[in-house]
């Protein structure tokens, strides 16, 4: 968990404006956990690990909320991230 915790901060950190400082949970509904305001690496860590974590996700509301986001963010398509990674 620690290492997908630090890795998923790290791409959150390089990520387009739109996705940067935050990541999508693991659990039944997923949803975006903010980042933004923590300026450090161990108060980004701690909250990382106060995210609702279930256990489970249903991938198919994961892909729906990414798509939400870009359709509110009113990416291009050039804008629209070619990878999404799973950790």
């Amino acid at each position: 968990m620690a290492v997908a915790v630090g890795l998923g901060i790290l791409i959150s950190e390089i990520s387009h404006p739109t996705f940067r400082n935050r990541f999508m949970t693991f659990e039944s509904t997923p949803r975006w956990h903010s980042l933004a305001g923590k300026t450090s690496f161990h108060a980004k860590v701690q909250s990382a690990m106060r995210a609702p974590w279930g256990g489970s996700t249903d991938f198919g509301a994961a892909m729906e909320l990414l798509l939400e986001t870009c359709v509110a963010a009113r990416l291009s398509a050039d804008e629209v991230p070619e990878a999404l990674v799973v950790i």
